[in-house]
């Protein structure tokens, strides 16, 4: 199985609702209206110090045999 990955924004309240979804980093920022570095900072610092980010990095595991 390849893995793939969804950057998202979402809401910064309780439910962490999806605001914005992309297929990159590049392409979350460019929607946002942020720096690449601003969401790898956050979430990386949000891993560190274990604190909620509102940019997350989510896995799909993809089936090799569907396209």
């Amino acid at each position: 199985m390849a893995n793939k990955y969804l950057w998202l924004r979402v809401s910064a309240d309780k439910y962490e609702w999806p605001e914005i979804i992309a297929n990159s980093a590049t392409e979350l920022a460019r929607k946002a209206g942020v720096t690449r570095g601003t969401i790898f900072s956050s979430v990386s610092n949000a891993k560190k110090h274990n604190y909620k980010s509102i940019y997350k990095q989510v896995r799909i595991e993809e089936d090799e045999n569907e396209e």
